[in-house]
């Protein structure tokens, strides 16, 4: 989390560096030892951000493999302790998806979502602080489309999230099938009931290609409308931008600077 908050703050150097050169441009005030500092400024933080994505990615690792280890363990400890009723009354399939599946979940909330999660959150925060210390009236403008975008990715949560459970459930099915056929061959060899297997597993198959393919259907449905509001940011910011700055409300600089902001939010946003 730490390494988070600088790498993010690394990113927003290169924003405020080119808004400070397009200023001073315009005011006559650069220089070639201007130029070359702020050089020295955006390689310095383009050195740490890099060097932190790399540290970052080894932590993020080791901590989701350290906790889905043990997270195993205390399965199969559990299981062993487990009397013949629950066997009798749980599919296998349950069993080995709380194994493989459900564990690796947890992998890529803790190596995935989490550090996605943390940036979003703090490119969103910090590029709004820096947008309204520069110029409120344009970071005004820009919140104006965000309750928009928060709508539709409340929607496409709301909607999807029993698609998620959907695709778990076609999973644990289609490993159960897969598991008796494999364990009970002997006897589907000895009764030549191939083709009733075939049959059986054919209808799980396309049980979680349906489920897979609602998942898709509700992501795109609400996640289009909300990409669009996230590239219309980019509109107002031109319109209602261009307009402060030919009013002369608007520095140039400040333009420049906001501008590299909103693509820091709008990133996060977009994804």
């Amino acid at each position: 989390m730490f390494l988070s908050v600088i790498f993010i703050s690394t990113a927003f150097v290169n924003p405020l560096v080119l808004g400070h050169l397009v200023g001073a441009v315009e005011t006559g005030e650069a220089s070639l030892r201007t130029l070359i500092f702020l050089g020295i400024m955006v390689l310095t933080a383009t050195v740490i951000k890099e060097t932190i994505v790399y540290f970052r990615a080894l932590l993020y690792e080791n901590v989701s493999q350290d906790v889905i280890k043990r997270i195993r363990h205390n399965l199969y400890e559990k299981l062993q302790s487990l009397d013949c009723h629950f066997f009798d009354t749980t599919r296998t399939g349950d069993l080995m998806s709380r194994f493989t599946m459900d564990a690796d979940s947890v992998r890529v909330v803790l190596a995935g979502t989490v550090p996605v999660l943390v940036n979003q959150i703090g490119f969103i925060v910090i590029g709004l602080i820096i947008m309204f210390a520069v110029n409120w009236l344009l970071a005004l403008g820009f919140l104006a489309i965000v309750p928009f975008i928060g709508l539709f990715a409340y929607l496409l949560a709301t909607k999807d999230k029993p698609n998620h459970i959907a695709i778990r459930e076609r999973n644990a099915e289609l490993n159960t099938v897969v598991r008796e056929n494999i364990s009970g061959n002997r006897v589907v060899k000895a009764y030549a009931t191939e083709e009733y297997e075939i049959s059986k597993f054919e209808e799980c198959n396309d049980n979680y290609k349906t489920a897979f393919m609602n998942h898709v259907k509700t992501w795109c449905q609400y996640y289009t409308p909300m990409h669009f509001f996230v590239l219309m940011t980019n509109i107002v910011f031109v319109f209602v931008g261009g307009l402060l700055v030919i009013n002369g409300k608007v520095a140039i600089g400040e333009y420049a600077t906001i501008h590299g902001c909103l693509w820091c939010i709008v990133e996060p946003m977009a994804t």
